[in-house]
């Protein structure tokens, strides 16, 4: 019984932090199987395809709408936003953010376009399937510092379950004012600083994954 309570105690103590974005997504990913944080992804695409789908808005209109969850999904994660700009043509998204500096070191373009990366995801999340192309592109101040691409079918397997971060640094171009550069990844150590993290393991792509696109009715079937 006096578990019971101070169970109880600390989940009404702390139920407004757990509920916090950021705190919440580290209570998924800690506590919810894949199969379940699935199910909250779908949940998400069922409220936003009626706005993506709709026939009732122009598409500026159906495009403002969503751009403006982006930035309030963005802002959820601590993550300002300058802009986001589209191509019906192209199929292409481009989001400009804000960052400290223009990057030239290694482990500064490394560290920006891990955290472009994020946007890319929110960004594609929010969008679903209008976009093929996603761009974000790094400003300090008035400074270009760098822009990465990822490709569309690298942000579908993140967004079900079937690739992360690690996987996508891979994939990413990254372009900065010097040309073209990419991020190698080191798997056997990155496998072993994972090997000797606590939790549930990171999402990663396999071999059979590569070239197979998860679709968006796929995603709401789990």
């Amino acid at each position: 019984m006096a578990i019971d309570a101070a169970v109880e105690v600390f989940g009404i103590d702390c139920a407004e932090i757990l509920s916090a974005p950021e705190m919440y997504q580290h209570v998924a990913f800690y506590v919810l199987d894949k199969a379940s944080q699935l199910s909250i992804k779908a949940e998400g695409n069922r409220w936003l395809e009626p706005i993506r789908s709709s026939e009732g808005l122009t598409d500026k209109e159906r495009l403002d709408l969503l751009g403006k969850i982006v930035f309030a999904e963005c802002a959820k994660r601590s993550m300002p936003c300058i802009s986001i700009a589209y191509s019906i043509e192209h199929k292409a998204v481009s989001v400009q953010v804000p960052v400290d500096l223009v990057a030239t070191t290694d482990a500064e373009i490394q560290d920006q376009a891990i955290q472009l990366i994020r946007y890319s995801v929110v960004a594609r999340a929010v969008l679903g399937s209008l976009f093929e192309r996603y761009q974000v592109v790094a400003k300090f101040g008035d400074l270009l510092s760098i822009t990465v691409e990822i490709p569309y079918h690298s942000i579908v397997h993140c967004d079900a379950e079937e690739a992360g971060l690690i996987d996508l640094i891979a994939d990413a171009k990254i372009f900065t004012n010097d040309g073209t550069v990419s991020i190698s990844i080191d798997e056997v150590q990155a496998r072993a600083m994972e090997d000797q993290r606590l939790g549930p393991k990171f999402p990663r792509r396999t071999k059979k994954d590569d070239g197979q696109l998860p679709s968006d009715a796929d995603d709401e079937k789990s």
